[in-house]
């Protein structure tokens, strides 16, 4: 195992640590977006879809109500939020990193996040995911106590 500027790597490169400072780096970047409201929502995304749905008829609120509160829960996101990440997108077309959190909506409904810095014509924050998790999230970053 060596270490290399903020990441920890084993040999052959896969990542095991990464260090907080650069969670928090990237963090700051995607808030100070949000506040400025350069946040593209994937909205349209069917599994986003189907939890504005859910999210609608469980606490009578509008599609938009649901996207303002997933910004919400975007500007408070914190180092013990993180899940995975960065992590290269699975298209080969596209060269996208994501950084992929989770977060309780309204105290209980636990929502996998997945954001991306866009720097193509203007930067902006993605938001690709905001969806129930299909597998439970672990919080690496998270102490337990």
């Amino acid at each position: 195992m060596y270490y290399i500027g903020i990441i920890w790597y084993l040999k052959g490169g896969v990542l095991i640590i990464l260090n907080e400072q650069y969670i928090k780096f990237f963090l700051d970047q995607a808030k100070e977006l949000a506040r400025k409201d350069k946040v593209e929502f994937h909205d349209n995304y069917e599994k986003n879809l189907e939890t504005i749905r859910i999210l609608r008829r469980k606490y009578g609120i509008t599609h938009d109500d649901v996207i303002d509160e997933v910004k919400d829960l975007i500007l408070n996101l914190k180092i013990e939020d993180y899940y995975q990440g960065p992590d290269n997108d699975d298209n080969p077309d596209r060269n996208y990193i994501f950084w992929k959190f989770g977060k309780k909506l309204f105290g209980s409904e636990e929502l996998y996040i997945k954001l991306q810095i866009e720097e193509v014509k203007e930067e902006k924050l993605v938001c690709w995911s905001f969806h129930y998790p299909e597998r439970p999230i672990k919080y690496p970053k998270k102490v337990e106590g």
